[in-house]
């Protein structure tokens, strides 16, 4: 058992460096941290900062949330407090996972994008992580109507450009569910298989999936060597179940694959959504040539955590999405609930490793354990 008793951040985006008003949409919580470093320590040998904070940390969050598994009472996904620090531990293992991406290239001589962070740029994300918090509390209508919407995302009224034209995604904007695992699921393939540092072998078959999904058998199918974690084990089965659901589940479940904003506009079928974001993922990340950024540049090490802490969003994802088409199809408004709370920590997940690649504050580290948080003994 490793001896740890804490975690000393580092610089992050907070209320005491230019984003005042943070505090007022989530809560701070270095206790709470501390716990769960302290848990994390009594279930390792070899404790890492970069697996306790990337992969760890945030899939106790989402095992707490589907899979029921107990947590502190301050992590009581159930109430707005806990909500609120939940919101706050996907700020800041968002905004870690982004400067581990980022120091990973930088140290592989790789010129990343940069862009500083302000609070502008960050509202986007604090706004709809604030809406699925406000949808987690709200009555048993209003969660089931976010379960539906959070599938979409905040798309723009009217028919969506063709292809090859790309559909709007980033920091702040709202992308929903399926959008982002399809995007997320063809960049993982892509470093798993095309993407890759030449010292590691290539690995197609990490993760298994339909190419497109023509019908609703290949909406979120993905299968992991990995293996499914306890949040997506529970999830999925009760997703798998719906095939051998009566009539007015399965017209549910039908109806819920159009955008219930404009259900007649063929563009927006969540099938067509997940194939457009999986081409446009394949687009930037698969190669060589590499459109997009050059994982190849990658140190082996930092090239298995950040796989493994993307393997881990993509499933995330994946949860939260089944989790939303099972709550519509069978009215299940705590399900909902689940799903509005963490699809607002995803929010934060998400956007912050994007921030966090761009933002160059963390550049002058000479090492990735520089740029990280260190754990106190």
């Amino acid at each position: 058992m490793a001896s740890i008793t804490g975690v000393e951040l580092t610089d992050h985006p907070w209320i005491d460096n230019g984003f005042p008003d943070l505090a007022d949409h989530m809560t701070r919580d270095d206790a709470l941290l501390d716990e769960l470093a302290r848990e994390y320590a009594t279930q390792t040998d070899d404790p890492s900062m970069a697996d306790y904070l990337l992969v760890w940390l945030p899939r106790r969050i989402y095992d707490a949330g589907y899979a029921g598994t107990a947590v502190p009472a301050a992590l009581d996904l159930a109430t707005d407090d806990g909500i609120k620090r939940a919101l706050w531990l996907g700020h800041v293992v968002g905004w870690y996972v982004g400067v581990y991406s980022r120091t990973a290239f930088r140290l592989g001589g790789y010129v990343f994008v940069t862009a500083d962070l302000t609070p502008e740029v960050l509202s986007g994300t604090v706004a709809a992580a604030d809406r699925a918090r406000r949808a987690a509390l709200a009555s048993d209508d209003d969660v089931l109507s976010f379960a539906l919407h959070s599938l979409y995302g905040d798309l723009a009224p009217g028919p969506l450009a063709p292809p090859p034209e790309m559909l709007s995604f980033g920091p702040g904007l709202g992308v929903g569910e399926v959008p982002w695992y399809a995007y997320d699921l063809v960049f993982l393939d892509s470093i798993c298989a095309t993407n890759h540092p030449a010292a590691v072998p290539a690995e197609p078959d990490y993760v298994t999936y339909s190419e497109s999904a023509a019908t609703s058998a290949g909406l979120l199918d993905a299968t992991w060597k990995i293996g499914d974690p306890p949040f997506l084990a529970s999830v999925r089965a009760r997703y798998d179940a719906l095939a051998n659901s009566d009539d007015s589940t399965r017209a549910r479940f039908d109806a819920a694959l159009h955008d219930p904003r404009e259900p007649d506009e063929p563009s927006k079928s969540l099938l067509g959504l997940q194939d457009r974001m999986a081409a446009q993922g394949k687009l930037i990340w698969s190669g060589p040539p590499f459109p997009g950024p050059d994982v190849t540049v990658f140190e082996t090490e930092h090239y298995h955590g950040f796989r493994t802490a993307s393997a881990y969003y993509v499933q995330f994802n994946q949860a939260n999405a089944m989790a939303a088409l099972v709550a519509h199809a069978t009215v299940d408004p705590a399900l909902a609930r689940s799903e509005a709370a963490l699809s607002g920590v995803f929010h934060y997940l998400i956007d912050n490793s994007m921030n966090g690649a761009f933002d160059p504050r963390s550049d002058g580290a000479p090492t990735m354990a520089d740029a990280l948080p260190r754990f106190r003994s």
